[in-house]
């Protein structure tokens, strides 16, 4: 079993139609995707044409103000994600997912790849539920990663690709809304 572009990909011998139970000799292959919280099988083709990655969003990182607050940086996501939010809640940095589908259960990792450098954040869901995932980032260097780099960095979610991630204006997004609770 491996993933592929995004894809479950399972490998197995299945026993043919004169095969005894104990010495299965067809290879066979099936593909299988996430969609919300459920595991669909796909067709080899779908596997095929699934694409690599998608363009980053169009629309770069925008600061939102909040009534007494320091503001919001936030910007579109692309896959399940909606949209991803820097803010400062009581004194911590936290990343926000707004995600469009429930992730499996289990734990929740979000990934982003900067061109080569690879942060993860292990991402909790609010005891109220809903679709909005939380990320601590006192012990990450995301937000540094965020002032450093340009374009698009890759974002996936338990290792399943979601696409790219804009990059742009996210350095001083970051800096305005971490700047009271995060150390850069």
């Amino acid at each position: 079993m491996d993933i592929e572009r995004g894809l479950i990909r399972v490998k197995a011998k299945w026993p043919g139609p004169n095969d005894p139970r104990c010495c299965p000799s067809i290879d066979k292959t099936a593909y299988y995707r996430w969609q919300g919280n459920r595991l669909l099988q796909t067709s080899p083709a779908a596997a095929r044409a699934a694409p690599a990655a998608a363009a980053p969003t169009a629309q770069g990182w925008q600061i939102r103000p909040v009534g007494g607050r320091p503001p919001v940086a936030t910007v579109s996501g692309p896959g399940v994600v909606q949209s991803m939010s820097l803010l400062c809640e009581k004194n911590v940095p936290i990343a926000a997912f707004a995600l469009k589908a429930k992730p499996p259960a289990g734990p929740v990792v979000l990934g982003l790849d900067f061109a080569g450098q690879r942060v993860s954040l292990t991402l909790t869901q609010p005891s109220a539920g809903g679709s909005v995932w939380y990320g601590d980032l006192r012990p990450s260097p995301l937000p540094r990663l965020l002032l450093a780099r340009r374009g698009s960095a890759v974002l996936t979610i338990n290792n399943g690709l979601q696409g790219q991630l804009a990059l742009d204006g996210a350095d001083a997004a970051a800096k305005a809304a971490l700047s009271s609770c995060y150390r850069f």
